[in-house]
C-alpha cells in the first residue's frame, strides 16, 4: 500500500509539474503574440529617396491643381461629353483619396495625413475647374502626367521596400491602389489628347 501511495504521490507531482509546465508555455505563446502585434502610435516616418522623389513630383502636382483657379471663369459653357468624362474620372479618384483620409487618421502617420488632406484639396480644386472653366487643357494635362510619374516612382519604392508599416493596406493593396490610379490619370490624358485633336479652337 505505501509504494502505491508513493507511486500515486509520485504521479500526482508529475502531473501538476506537466500542467505548470504547459501554462508556462500558453503564457510564452500569448506573450509572443502580443510582441507580434504593432500598436500603431502618432509618428512621422522615415522617407528614403524615392519616398521623397514621389513626394516632390506629388507637391508640384497639387501646385498645379492650386494654380489652376486662375482660369476659373463665370462665363457660360457648355460641357462636352469628353469633359464630363473626365470629370467623372477625376470625381472617382477624389472619393478615393478622401477615403485615404480615414485610413491615415487610423494609422497614425502625421506627415502623410497631412499631405494627402494638401493632395485632396488640390484634386478637388482641379475637378472644380474643370467644371467651371472653358480650357483647363493644359492644367489638367500636367496634372495628371505628374501624378502618373508620381505614381510610378511609389510602384519603384514599393518593389524596393522590404518591411511596410501602413495600417489596413498590405504591399499587394497598395500596388493595386498605384495601378489603378495609374489607369485612371493615363485615360484622363488621352482623353485631354483626344479633345485638343478634335475639338481645338484656335480663337
Amino acid at each position: 500500500m505505501d509504494l502505491v501511495k508513493t507511486t500515486n504521490c509520485k504521479l500526482k507531482v508529475g502531473q501538476g509539474t506537466a500542467q505548470r509546465g504547459t501554462r508556462y508555455m500558453v503564457k510564452q505563446e500569448r506573450k509572443g503574440r502580443k510582441k507580434k502585434v504593432k500598436h500603431f502610435r502618432w509618428r512621422c516616418q522615415r522617407y528614403g529617396p524615392l519616398g521623397w522623389m514621389e513626394t516632390v513630383v506629388k507637391a508640384l502636382a497639387i501646385g498645379v491643381g492650386i494654380a489652376s483657379l486662375s482660369i476659373y471663369s463665370r462665363a457660360e459653357r457648355t460641357l462636352k461629353t469628353l469633359r464630363i468624362v473626365q470629370i467623372v474620372f477625376m470625381a472617382i479618384i477624389g472619393a478615393v483619396l478622401v477615403a485615404m483620409i480615414v485610413q491615415r487618421i487610423l494609422d497614425k502617420e502625421l506627415f502623410a495625413l497631412g499631405f494627402i488632406v494638401v493632395n485632396v484639396i488640390g484634386h478637388w480644386i482641379m475637378v472644380l475647374i474643370l467644371i467651371l472653366s472653358r480650357d483647363p487643357g493644359a492644367f489638367i494635362f500636367t496634372y495628371a502626367f505628374l501624378m502618373v510619374l508620381g505614381e510610378f516612382i511609389k510602384i519603384c519604392f514599393l518593389f524596393l521596400a522590404e518591411n511596410i508599416e501602413v495600417k489596413f493596406l498590405t504591399k499587394p493593396i497598395l500596388f493595386a491602389l498605384s495601378g489603378f490610379f495609374v489607369i485612371f490619370y493615363i485615360i484622363i490624358i488621352i482623353l485631354q489628347v483626344v479633345t485638343w485633336l478634335t475639338q481645338f479652337d484656335p480663337s
